[in-house]
């Protein structure tokens, strides 16, 4: 499956949210076609989202339990299943993607199991930032459901991880460019040496929660340093 572009998606939703609306009505509101209308709502449909079609229009019944990009405001792509987010963002015009799977997930000592009910994300970042800086903002929003350590990008619960944070940099000279990528264990099955949030509250955790807080914390660190370093400049 094609990763999903956010366009349109929170307008759609939004105006479903408001109750049934009909395709013509949602077309003329944010100028597409009926048609195009009608292709956002089956995209919607086909990630996990629950719209009836009756006679009036469009019935949004249900929400799928993920943080989309276009649900917490994000100028990324949303990929059901890809081998790596980072190979995603290097060749994107996104700010950032995320995915619920991937099959060669990136680690800092090479792969990094990524089954489903995991956060799994990458954004662009400057070149400069301070691995270890992201770590300690991620393991502050987490601390609403755990106890959380960083430990030069690599998160622990207990001596256990969590999860874990790369930094690429490519190119050369003046025209250095850089895609940082996450990974936190939320509900996915991991090995007997790690541990998931899941594990540790003893219950299910929102992944939609868990990762509109993750990612806005990680979001706003680079923000902060990238203003930081222009005022130095």
């Amino acid at each position: 499956m094609r990763c999903i572009k956010p366009e349109f998606k929170a307008k759609i939703l939004r105006m479903l949210r408001g109750g049934i609306v009909s395709g013509e009505k949602i077309a003329g509101e944010i100028g597409i076609s009926r048609v195009a209308v009608w292709k956002h709502i089956k995209t919607l449909i086909s990630v996990g989202y629950v719209i009836r079609a009756t006679a009036q229009g469009y019935q949004l019944i249900k929400t799928p339990d993920f943080p989309f990009p276009w649900e917490i405001g994000l100028d990324f792509l949303y990929c059901r299943k890809v081998k790596s987010t980072m190979d995603v963002v290097w060749r994107s015009k996104y700010d950032g993607a995320i995915a619920e799977e991937q099959t060669g997930g990136r680690g800092s000592r090479g792969r990094w199991i990524s089954p489903k009910g995991g956060l799994y994300f990458s954004v662009k970042a400057p070149c400069l930032i301070d691995v270890n800086d992201v770590g300690n903002a991620i393991a502050n929003a987490l601390g609403k459901y755990a106890d959380v350590e960083n430990e030069g990008g690599k998160l622990y619960i207990n001596g256990r991880k969590i999860g874990g944070i790369i930094l690429e940099v490519r190119g050369s000279n003046y025209n250095l460019k850089a895609v940082l990528g996450v990974g936190i264990n939320v509900n996915n099955p991991v090995p007997p040496e790690a541990t998931s949030l899941m594990l540790e509250t003893g219950e299910r955790v929102s992944l939609r929660e868990v990762g509109e807080v993750v990612i806005k914390s990680v979001i706003e660190h680079l923000k902060c340093t990238q203003e930081e370093r222009a005022s130095q400049s």
